[in-house]
C-alpha cells in the first residue's frame, strides 16, 4: 500500500502544470497574506494537486544521472519512471504541519525585475528534515514556479538532499551533494504541445 500511495503522489509531482488547461482541479496558490498568518508552505497539497491537474497526460521524460562526474541519460515514461518514489522526497519535506509553527523564519521577498515573489522559509533548528524551502511565485496570480528544498544531514539519520522542482519543465534530485558519493538525477519534461 505504501509503494502505491508514493507512485500516486510521484505521479502528481511529476504531472504538475501552469496551465490552466489541463484538468479542471484548482491549484494550489501562494499568498503573502499565508506568511503573515503564520501558515507556512504544505507540500502535500501542492503535489496532491499537481496530480490532479495532470492525470491521465502522457508524459515522457528524459533522466539524466550524473555520479562520479559521469552521465548517463535516457528516455522514460511518466509510468515507467516511479514518480511515486520520486514525488515521495518532496512531500518527505512537508513543513505545512501545525506541529511546525515557529520552528521556521519565514521570508517573504518581492522581485519585480523577474516578476516573482518568493516565500523563503529556513528552519530555526538543525534537527528539523526540512532545513531550506524556497517557494517562487507568478505575483499576479500566485501560481508556483518552482520550489527548492534543503533537508537531511545535520546529525540526523538521513543523508543530505537537495530537491528542485520547475514545473511542467524539471525534476533534480541530489543526494549528499558536496560529497564523494553525490549523485544527481534529472527528469525533464517532454510535454505535447496543446496538453
Amino acid at each position: 500500500m505504501r509503494t502505491v500511495h508514493a507512485l500516486l503522489i510521484f505521479a502528481l509531482l511529476i504531472l504538475s502544470s501552469c496551465s490552466g488547461k489541463r484538468g479542471g482541479a484548482q491549484r494550489y496558490v501562494m499568498t503573502a497574506e499565508d506568511s503573515a498568518n503564520g501558515t507556512y508552505f504544505p507540500m502535500r497539497q501542492f503535489v496532491r494537486d499537481q496530480w490532479k491537474m495532470n492525470s491521465g497526460l502522457p508524459i515522457t521524460l528524459v533522466k539524466v544521472v550524473t555520479t562520479g562526474g559521469k552521465r548517463d541519460s535516457s528516455y522514460v515514461s511518466g509510468a515507467q519512471v516511479g514518480l511515486g518514489a520520486i514525488m515521495e522526497q518532496f512531500v518527505k519535506t512537508d513543513i505545512g504541519g501545525v506541529e511546525l509553527m515557529g520552528r521556521y523564519q519565514v521570508s517573504v521577498i518581492e522581485d519585480e525585475a523577474n516578476q516573482t515573489r518568493t516565500f523563503y522559509y529556513e528552519a530555526k533548528f538543525p534537527e528539523l528534515y526540512t532545513q531550506k524551502l524556497q517557494v517562487i511565485t507568478n505575483p499576479d496570480n500566485g501560481k508556483i514556479k518552482s520550489l527548492f528544498v534543503e533537508a537531511g544531514g545535520n546529525n540526523r539519520k538521513e543523508k543530505p538532499v537537495k530537491l528542485y522542482y520547475v514545473v511542467d519543465r524539471l525534476i533534480q534530485i541530489q543526494e549528499e551533494p558536496g560529497s564523494r558519493e553525490e549523485k544527481k538525477t534529472e527528469y525533464f519534461f517532454q510535454i505535447p504541445e496543446g496538453a
